[in-house]
């Protein structure tokens, strides 16, 4: 059974998620991480790489922008919190919905680093990818 923290941990890790691709929010995505230059969002595309705040706030402008639809649905979420860091492992499927064309659903894998900052848990870290198949 995971803990109330555990739990918060988990809440922030969905309002991102929530934020960027159900509400296309960028300015919310972006307020979700800490401010510090050596934040960074690395997705799995080669050019979705953003260190600090201010190329953090343009990759999620980005993804909010995007024309088609984007669908995360996690499988697992692991968190674990020690003092003021946590760290969720989430493996599940991401699904990309270009317009125009035909959905494609890879396997997604996700590792976020937060900090609870003033008692609310920020993102730190997202180092996402998507695994070869074998």
């Amino acid at each position: 059974m995971a803990s109330d923290t555990e739990l918060d941990v988990i809440a922030a890790f969905n309002d991102l998620f929530d934020a960027l691709v159900t509400r296309r929010d960028a300015e919310a995505g972006a307020r979700l991480f800490v401010e510090d230059s050596r934040a960074v969002m690395w997705g799995s595309e080669r050019d979705e790489r953003a260190t600090g705040p201010a190329e953090i706030a343009a990759l999620h402008q980005g993804i909010a922008d995007y024309p088609g639809e984007l669908t995360f649905r996690w499988r697992q979420r692991h968190a674990h919190v020690h003092d003021d860091v946590a760290w969720v492992n989430a493996d599940g499927e991401v699904t990309v919905s270009p317009m125009g064309a035909e959905p494609r659903t890879t396997p997604y894998r996700l590792t976020a680093v937060l900090v609870r900052r003033q008692r609310e848990w920020r993102w730190h870290t997202f180092n996402g990818s998507e695994p070869n198949p074998v």
